[in-house]
C-alpha cells in the first residue's frame, strides 16, 4: 500500500528533475528506487500528470492495480488526449479482467483521434482478450523437457489468424512485390544475402567481440550503445536499406544478442515478445562472422511459416498468474510451453525445419512471425560466430525513446536511445 507523506521542507528539486531520475531507474529496472523518486515528485504535485502516470506505472508492476488506476485517471483528467496514458490505462484495465472499461476507454480516445493506429492496435488486442476464456491451472505435461511446469493450451489458444491492417506491413497485406527479393520475402518470411558483409566490416566488429571473454557476450541487451563497431554493422548502409525495401519503413536497431555459441532458444516466433501495436513492423538478422559447423547448434527455421497465426503475448500471458506476467524475466518462463505448442504445431502441419549452415559474410533476414530458433549444439562449447540484430520500425515503436541516426563509415541507418546500463567486467 502506497503512503504520502506530508511534504514539509523545500529540497530545492522539481517533480519534472524527479520524473527524469525515476524513468531512467525504471528502464534499469531499478523499480524501489524509481518508485521513491515519483512518489517524491507526487509530493511535491499530486497534479502534475506525467507523475501521476510514472507512480501509477511503478505501483501497477509493484502489485497494486487499484491504487495506479485511481493515479491513471487523475493522469487522464488533467491530460486527456495524452495517448501513452490512455494506453497504460487500458494495460492495467485488462491485467485485472477489466475488458469493457479497457475497451471504452479506447474508444472514447479514438472518438476524438480516429487516426491513431497504435490505440486502435490496442483496442482490437482487448477485444481478442475478452474473447479468449482462461484456462486450467497449471500441470505437469509429459512433454516439458527437465521437469518444467507448462500449461495446458494450444497454438490456437494464444494466436490471431488475423491482425488488423495497421499492424501489417505493405507486402504482408498482399501487394504486388515489385523485386525478386519482395516477392521472396513475401513467401518465405525469410532471406538468405550470401556474402553480403564487407570482410573489413567483419573485422572491425570482430576484434572489438575477441576482447570481450565470455562466450555468451555482452549480458547487456544494447551494446550498441557502447561500441560504434557495433553500429557500424547493425546500421551497415546496405542493410539498412534492404530492410526498407522489405519493410517500407526505416528501422531502428533496438536489440544484440552478441554471443559466440548457439544461444538455445526454444521455437517461437518473435512478435509475442513485443508490444501488440508494433505488429509485423519488426526484423531481426543473423549474421555470420565466419564459416559455421554443424556441431555448433545452428539457426533453424520453417519457411514459409510467418503466415501462420501470430502469437500474442497478452493471449499468451492470460495462462499465467498475474504476478508472473509482470516479471521481466516472464519469456524465459515460458519459453517451454511456447516450444511445446511451436513443435505440436509444426508436427500436425508437417513442417520441414531447415538448417542455416551459413558461411562468413552470410546473412539472414527473418520475418516477425518466422518459427525459428538456436538448435541444441551437437558438441558443447563449439564455437559459433555470429550476431544478431532485432529492429522495429521508427514509426511503430512509441513506448521506446527517442531514435537517433548513426552515420559512420560502413554504418548509416536508426537506432533507439534505450537507458540500459553495462556493468563495469564488461565494459572493454
Amino acid at each position: 500500500m502506497l503512503t504520502i507523506r506530508k511534504q514539509t521542507t523545500d529540497t530545492g528539486v522539481t517533480p519534472q528533475q524527479l520524473n527524469r531520475e525515476g524513468e531512467l531507474l525504471f528502464e534499469r529496472g531499478e523499480l524501489e528506487s524509481a518508485l521513491e523518486k515519483f512518489v517524491h515528485a507526487y509530493e511535491l504535485d499530486p497534479d502534475e500528470p506525467e507523475t501521476c502516470n510514472n507512480l501509477a506505472v511503478c505501483l501497477w508492476q509493484n502489485g497494486e492495480p487499484a491504487q495506479a488506476l485511481l493515479l491513471l485517471s487523475r493522469a487522464i483528467e488533467r491530460n486527456p488526449h495524452e495517448q501513452s496514458y490512455i494506453i497504460n490505462g487500458g494495460q492495467i484495465l485488462c491485467s485485472v479482467g477489466k475488458f469493457a472499461e479497457a475497451e471504452g476507454l479506447y474508444q472514447s480516445h479514438l472518438n476524438d483521434h480516429p487516426d491513431d493506429a497504435v490505440v486502435r492496435g490496442y483496442l482490437q488486442q482487448t477485444r481478442d482478450q475478452a474473447r479468449v476464456p482462461v484456462t486450467a491451472p497449471a500441470t505437469v505435461c509429459a512433454a516439458a523437457s527437465q521437469g518444467e511446469v507448462t500449461r495446458d493450451f494450444s497454438f490456437a489458444d494464444i494466436t490471431l489468424a488475423d491482425i488488423p491492417d495497421e499492424l501489417r506491413t505493405a507486402l504482408d497485406k498482399g501487394s504486388e512485390p515489385e523485386t525478386e527479393l519482395q516477392a521472396q520475402w513475401q513467401r518465405d518470411g525469410v532471406l538468405l544475402l550470401e556474402k553480403f558483409l564487407p570482410d573489413d566490416l567483419i573485422e572491425c566488429y570482430s576484434e572489438l567481440r575477441a576482447r570481450l571473454k565470455q562466450p555468451g557476450g555482452w549480458r547487456c541487451p544494447a551494446p550498441y550503445l557502447y561500441y560504434d563497431q557495433i553500429k557500424e554493422i547493425g546500421l551497415y548502409k546496405e542493410l539498412t536499406a534492404m530492410y526498407e525495401h522489405l519493410m517500407g519503413n526505416p528501422m531502428g536497431m533496438h536489440l544484440n544478442l552478441t554471443g559466440w555459441v548457439s544461444t538455445e532458444r526454444k521455437w517461437h516466433q518473435d512478435r509475442y515478445l513485443n508490444p501488440s501495436p508494433v505488429g509485423n513492423h519488426y526484423v531481426a538478422v543473423w549474421m555470420a562472422l565466419g564459416d559455421i559447423h554443424p556441431d555448433s547448434g545452428p539457426f533453424e527455421f520453417v519457411r514459409g511459416s510467418h503466415r501462420w497465426p501470430s502469437m500474442e503475448q497478452d493471449l499468451l500471458l492470460r495462462h499465467y498468474p498475474a504476478e508472473m506476467r509482470l516479471r521481466d524475466s516472464w519469456p524465459t518462463e515460458t519459453q517451454y510451453d511456447v516450444h511445446r505448442i511451436c513443435e505440436e504445431e509444426m508436427a500436425r502441419r508437417g513442417s520441414q525445419v531447415e538448417q542455416l549452415l551459413a558461411k562468413k559474410g552470410d546473412v539472414l533476414i527473418w520475418h516477425a512471425n518466422l518459427m525459428h530458433r538456436g538448435s541444441k549444439p551437437n558438441v558443447p562449447g563449439t564455437p559459433r560466430k555470429a550476431l544478431i540484430c532485432h529492429y522495429s520500425s521508427i514509426n511503430h515503436r512509441v513506448d521506446m525513446p527517442a531514435k537517433k541516426l548513426f552515420q559512420g563509415r560502413w554504418g548509416s541507418g536508426w537506432y533507439f536511445d534505450l537507458t540500459v546500463a553495462m556493468s563495469d567486467e564488461e565494459r572493454i
